[in-house]
């Protein structure tokens, strides 16, 4: 679990460094983008945010074994309200202030009115009432990748109750239905289907904004693998069906996510009209996104079950790197796409030094003082 989650945040640098170099809007932008790396952001994409979910939901499990749901939902306002609140105002605004230096056709969404002046040239602390200037993307005002703690913690909400009913006597009718699917051979696949039938049903009208109220898509997705987290790790019978199948389910995620990933960024002719290409496309996602979870967990059942004093450091940092990184990836990519050099040589920058910032910044300003460990979801240090 703990090599999982930290690989998944590692795996966050890459990708966020990456949006400098597509074609989709951006708070830092190069003048070219590359096809290589819109390759690797859409692979990432594919699975990425469904294995943070997922993981979130097993840790759920884990932790209602010894903690009752008050202290449960307790535990989860320390652990992402505060550090949402605390990111919102005090980080997310720098990621804002460096937007607004960039070309506003690459910079905001198309179609959406913004505060972006031409020759910007305001300090940060003059900007900084600007950021509460309307709200994102017809303003400054946006809680940025902390959208993620939101969701988690509106699911943990909603879940809750749900959680509580499986551990129950009364909902072990629930599990031990659900036991006797994955008993047969192919049965732990079919999990897949609420979340192709969640993509296929609203994906095209709700695209990715990820602010609670027009994201339906999303919303309904993550917070189904969420649960499904919970359960494949409520019983042993989940576990023994993914460690007979979890090879199998990572190879054929991994292709289905490389295959799209292809005809996204080539944009390969299928012979398919639009809506047929959208359900095919869909339907692969909730295959892939599946067999990518229980592939990870059974993979790292098997080669990442074991622990040491790396291991525990960065299981403690992951949250507090998660909320630095993405300010981190803006502010080096905004000095380092100035330079003239290819765009490999810029894009591994990119990566290495904002991951290093973010970890040298942990260490030196968060993870040393119980005051700080606060606003950034951490127990007090003993």
């Amino acid at each position: 679990m703990d090599w999982l989650r930290v690989l998944a945040i590692l795996a966050l640098f890459p990708f966020h460094a990456g949006q400098i170099y597509n074609e989709a809007a951006f708070y830092v932008k190069d003048k070219v983008s590359s096809p290589v790396i819109m390759g690797i952001c859409d692979f990432i994409y594919q699975w990425h945010m469904p294995l943070l979910m997922f993981l979130a939901g097993i840790g759920s499990c884990y932790a209602l074994r010894f903690r009752s749901g008050k202290k449960y939902m307790l535990e989860r306002f320390k652990r992402l309200f505060i550090p949402l609140i605390f990111g919102t105002l005090v980080l997310v605004p720098t990621v804002t202030y460096f937007r607004m230096f960039g070309d506003p056709n690459k910079v905001w969404h198309e179609g959406f009115s913004h505060n972006a002046i031409p020759g910007f040239d305001k300090s940060y602390f003059e900007y900084y009432p600007d950021f509460f200037n309307g709200i994102y993307p017809n303003g400054n005002f946006e809680w940025g990748h902390l959208w993620f703690l939101a969701y988690l913690f509106i699911f943990s909400l909603i879940a809750l109750p749900i959680f509580l009913y499986l551990k129950s006597e009364k909902g072990r009718w629930v599990t031990d239905s659900l036991e006797k699917v994955v008993k047969k051979s192919p049965g732990i696949f079919l999990f897949f289907i609420p979340i192709a039938v969640i993509e296929v049903l609203l994906r095209r009208v709700y695209p990715n904004m990820q602010n609670l109220i027009s994201d339906w898509a999303n919303f309904l997705m993550f917070i189904t693998v969420f649960i499904y987290g919970f359960i494949m790790v409520s019983d042993d019978k989940f576990g023994e069906a993914i460690e007979r199948h979890w090879k199998a389910a990572l190879v054929f995620g991994l292709l289905i996510a490389i295959s799209l990933s292809v005809v996204h960024v080539v944009q390969i002719q299928t012979g398919l009209n639009e809506v047929a290409f959208y359900i095919v496309e869909m339907i692969l996602r909730g295959i892939l996104i599946w067999c990518c979870l229980i592939g990870f967990l059974g993979f790292g059942k098997r080669f990442l079950n074991r622990g040491g004093k790396f291991i525990n450091y960065a299981n403690e940092a992951a949250l507090p790197v998660y909320i630095i990184h993405l300010p981190m990836v803006v502010i080096v990519g905004f000095y380092v796409v100035k330079f003239d050099l290819p765009i490999a040589v810029k894009y591994l920058a990119i990566v290495i030094l904002s991951l290093i910032s973010s970890v040298m910044l942990y260490e030196i300003a968060v993870r040393r003082f119980n005051f700080v460990r606060f606003f950034w979801g951490l127990k007090k240090r003993v």
